[in-house]
C-alpha cells in the first residue's frame, strides 16, 4: 500500500476523448447536411457518448480509490474537495445557461420549449435533480444529470466502499470490479421497456454500477502495484476491438463495450501499457484537463450559437436549410467557442477556484477556530 502513484495520464486522455465525443454528438453537425447520407454515418463514430458517460462513472470510482485509499485524510477535507471540484463550474455553467435562455427570449421572443418550476430550479441547484428516492427534475443544462448523479456517488457511495473494501478478500473485489458492468451491459443489451420509462432509476443506478465497478478495478490494481500487464500483442488485441466497437459497432454493439471499461481503465493505469504510450499526447492531455469545463459548457455555448446564428426555429430545427456560409460558421464557432471557452474556464475559474476552497479548508483544519478577540464574549 505504500506504492507511489504516478500521474494517470492515460486516464486523463480517454476523459478528454470522452468529453469531446459527447460535445460533438449533442453538437448534431451532421443535421447540417441531410441530403448527405455518408457524412450522417461517418458522423456515428462520435454515437458512443451513452457510454462516454458510464465511462466517466467508471473513471471516478477508479480515481477515488486510486487518491484516496493508503492515504490519511479527514471526511471535513475529502467532501471540502468533492464540493470544490464540481460545484463551483456546475453553478457557473448553471447560471450561463439561464443567461442564454435571455439571448433566445430577445431573438426569438419566446423562451421555446422550456417550462421551469421552482421545484426543478431548486433541484438544479441543490444538484439533487437525479438521486435515487428523490423525485426526478430534469437538467436545465442537460448534460449535467450525470453531475448530479456524481455528487450522490461522492456523498453517499463513496464513503460506504471505503468502509467495506478492506474487509474483502481478492475473489469479492475482482467479483464488484467486473459483476455491476457487466449487469448494466445486459440492461442495456436486453433494452427492458423501463429503461426507456424509468430515467430516473436508470441514470443513478449506471453511476452506481460503474463507480464501483472502477472502485474495486483500482483497488484490485493497489494490490498488485498494477503489474501484471496483459501480453502486448493480447493488448493491442483488446485495445483494436475496443475502439471498433465503439466506433463502428463491430464486433459489439457500444452498449456491449461497458462490460470492458474496467480492463479499459485498469490498463490505462499501467504506466508501460500500449495504451498510456499512445495516448501519452500533449493535445490529448490537454483536452483532459479540460474534459470538465468541455462538459459543463458545450451545453450553454451550442444552444446560444445555435439561436444568435437562427439555426433554431421553436420546436424545430432548421439547420440543413440555412447558407452554407452560416452552417460553417456555427462548425467554427462551436469548436472554437466550447473549447476556447473551457480553456479560460479551467485555467481562470475552475483551478484557481478550486484551490483556494481546499487551501480555505485545510487552513481551518491545521489552524482550528481563530480566538475571538478580547472585546468579544
Amino acid at each position: 500500500m505504500g506504492y507511489q502513484r504516478p500521474e494517470l495520464h492515460a486516464q486523463t486522455a480517454l476523459r478528454g476523448l470522452a468529453a469531446m465525443t459527447v460535445f460533438i454528438a449533442h453538437a448534431g453537425f451532421y443535421k447540417l447536411f441531410p441530403q448527405s447520407s455518408f457524412f450522417e454515418r461517418l458522423y456515428q463514430v462520435f454515437f458512443w457518448h451513452n457510454v462516454g458517460v458510464d465511462l466517466f462513472f467508471e473513471l471516478s470510482g477508479f480515481v477515488l480509490c486510486y487518491v484516496y485509499l493508503a492515504r490519511e485524510f479527514t471526511w471535513t477535507e475529502y467532501f471540502r474537495a468533492r464540493f470544490a471540484r464540481i460545484y463551483p463550474l456546475y453553478l457557473l455553467g448553471l447560471l450561463a445557461l439561464f443567461a442564454s435562455k435571455g439571448v433566445t427570449l430577445l431573438k426569438t421572443g419566446t423562451m421555446a420549449d422550456d417550462h421551469f418550476t421552482w421545484p426543478q430550479v431548486t433541484a438544479n441547484f441543490l444538484l439533487l435533480q437525479d438521486w435515487p428516492l428523490l423525485p426526478h427534475f430534469s437538467s436545465i443544462n442537460w448534460p449535467t444529470w450525470s453531475i448530479s448523479v456524481e455528487i450522490f456517488l461522492y456523498i453517499a457511495l463513496f464513503p460506504l466502499l471505503y468502509q467495506v473494501e478492506a474487509g474483502l478478500k481478492f475473489w469479492p473485489r475482482l467479483l464488484l470490479a467486473g459483476l455491476p458492468v457487466m449487469l448494466l451491459g445486459g440492461i442495456y443489451l436486453s433494452s427492458p421497456p423501463w429503461v426507456d420509462a424509468s430515467i430516473s432509476f436508470l441514470s443513478p443506478f449506471r453511476g452506481i454500477l460503474c463507480f464501483t465497478s472502477g472502485f474495486f478495478a483500482c483497488r484490485l490494481g493497489l494490490d498488485r502495484g498494477f503489474r501484471g500487464a496483459l501480453p502486448r500483442g493480447v493488448e493491442v488485441v483488446f485495445l483494436i476491438l475496443t475502439a471498433s466497437s465503439l466506433l463502428f459497432e463491430f464486433p459489439l454493439n457500444r452498449e456491449a463495450v461497458v462490460m470492458v471499461f474496467p480492463i479499459l481503465v485498469y490498463i490505462a493505469a499501467q504506466q508501460e501499457s500500449l495504451l498510456t504510450r499512445l495516448t501519452a499526447i500533449p493535445l490529448l492531455i490537454w483536452l483532459g484537463d479540460l474534459s470538465y469545463s468541455i462538459y459543463v459548457w458545450h451545453y450553454p455555448v451550442l444552444k446560444t450559437l445555435q439561436v444568435a446564428l437562427g439555426l433554431r426555429k421553436v420546436h424545430s430545427w432548421n439547420m440543413g436549410e440555412a447558407p452554407l456560409s452560416l452552417r460553417i460558421a456555427y462548425i467554427a464557432a462551436s469548436l472554437i467557442g466550447v473549447l476556447g471557452i473551457a480553456h479560460l474556464s479551467h485555467y481562470y475559474f475552475e483551478r484557481p477556484v478550486g484551490n483556494w476552497l481546499r487551501k480555505v479548508g485545510l487552513s481551518r483544519l491545521k489552524n482550528g477556530p481563530r480566538p475571538a478577540p478580547a472585546s468579544q464574549p
